[in-house]
């Protein structure tokens, strides 16, 4: 597995920080993803990257299929069956009701950010794999859409050099189950309720074991590079690109292999988001539209 080199805000470069910061603004997210401060190690990838995506993010074709992404896996998760009540769980413990909707608001704003970044690693993938993403004219609307959460406070986390205790011994669960190198930030955002995490995780974990999971894990991973291949706006970075932006042989590897990381981690976080926000709203119900017509 490569190395994942992670540059924190405090540590990066102002343009890095520039960067990090019109990508969050961009997305709606008051945090910024692990996989743009990975992709940072390669300023010039990352810069270039999201160069080409940032007018495809800016569409209203782009919200609705982030969304979609976000409703499928919450339709997924329904079928993985018991769904546990973890409001109850919480108020026995002495949360209150505005306690247990922070954690909530905490979960919808993850799923939020999550899907874009999916969509984002997915386009990285395709032309990395298959060169040009020529861009669907039909998808590009003229108007584009204001994000929701970029104003929000940035999320607290707890990082894992500040994690102790039964908090520690949950991260190295969530890795080793996961087979990550890191915590990723969803985790570390819902560690800050410090009863909350290793409620969710425990009810969690069986179900990323399942054969059912990998099955709606295989799903929304192939339906989020669906919507990669057809970006509304043209999207190329390929080898040639790379080798253009001075990378060598090595680094290339390097690239790619970290591109594909995120890529097979991402839809299972959403997934594993999904099913907490369906434990702290058991009564959910949708289907607002048809997602894979």
């Amino acid at each position: 597995m490569v190395t994942i080199r992670i540059i924190n805000e405090d540590e990066a470069s102002q343009s890095a920080k520039a960067i990090y910061e019109d990508i969050r603004v961009s997305l709606g997210m008051p945090w910024v993803g692990i996989i743009i401060k990975a992709f940072a190690s390669y300023f010039e990838f990352l810069r270039h990257g999201w160069t080409q995506m940032k007018p495809s993010v800016l569409t209203a074709w782009f919200e609705r299929s982030a969304d979609d992404i976000k409703t499928l896996a919450i339709c997924l998760m329904r079928t993985m069956q018991p769904i546990s009540n973890h409001v109850n769980v919480l108020r026995r413990l002495g949360y209150s009701n505005n306690q247990v909707e922070e954690i909530n608001q905490v979960v919808e704003v993850l799923n939020y950010g999550n899907t874009k970044l999916l969509i984002f690693a997915a386009a990285l993938g395709e032309s990395l794999d298959n060169g040009k993403i020529p861009g669907n004219s039909y998808y590009a609307d003229k108007w584009t859409i204001r994000p929701k959460y970029a104003s929000l406070d940035r999320l607290e986390m707890i990082e894992e050099s500040q994690a102790t205790g039964e908090l520690l011994d949950v991260y190295e669960d969530i890795k080793k189950t996961l087979d990550l190198p890191f915590v990723n930030s969803d985790y570390k955002a819902l560690a800050k309720w410090h009863g909350y995490l290793p409620i969710a995780w425990k009810d969690l974990k069986p179900k990323v074991m399942s054969e059912d999971y990998r099955l709606n894990y295989e799903a929304l991973s192939t339906y989020a590079s669906h919507i990669a291949r057809n970006l509304p706006r043209g999207f190329r970075i390929d080898q040639n690109i790379l080798v253009a932006l001075g990378y060598n042989a090595n680094q290339i590897s390097e690239i790619k292999e970290t591109v594909g990381l995120f890529r097979r981690l991402l839809p299972g976080l959403i997934l594993n988001v999904a099913a907490f926000k369906l434990a702290l709203n058991p009564e959910l119900c949708l289907i607002r539209r048809k997602v894979l017509g």
